[in-house]
């Protein structure tokens, strides 16, 4: 895979298209192309993201249900980026709302 580092903490990240749930891929509809999300370039047990297609340049990955989450690893599993880095709030979309930022607004700032 094709890796970079993360320009908040320096982590090693790529960039791979995630499948939603459905199967579906989401499109950006500025410009038409796959959406693609920063994911550690590290396997990690716990991670909830598998690859499932691709190669070097166009990864894909889906996401785990809860129960395949659960059960052991068997393939090489991944963690988002946004999961892990130190400075997400750096590239959150201003404007926006994000399950992240409306938890924080009702738990006030606790997670």
């Amino acid at each position: 895979m094709n890796t970079t580092t993360c320009e908040a903490c320096g982590a090693s990240i790529f960039f791979p298209i995630v499948r939603r749930k459905d199967g579906s891929v989401p499109i950006n509809p500025t410009t038409g192309k796959p959406v693609r999300s920063p994911v550690n370039e590290r396997p990690d047990p716990v991670g909830t993201l598998v690859l499932v297609a691709g190669g070097e340049d166009s990864p894909v990955m889906r996401r785990l249900s809860k129960a395949e989450a659960e059960r052991p690893a068997t393939v090489d599993r991944y963690v988002s980026h946004f999961a892990t880095c130190t400075q997400p709030e750096r590239f959150r979309r201003r404007g926006t709302s994000s399950r992240f930022n409306r938890g924080r607004a009702r738990s006030g700032g606790q997670r």
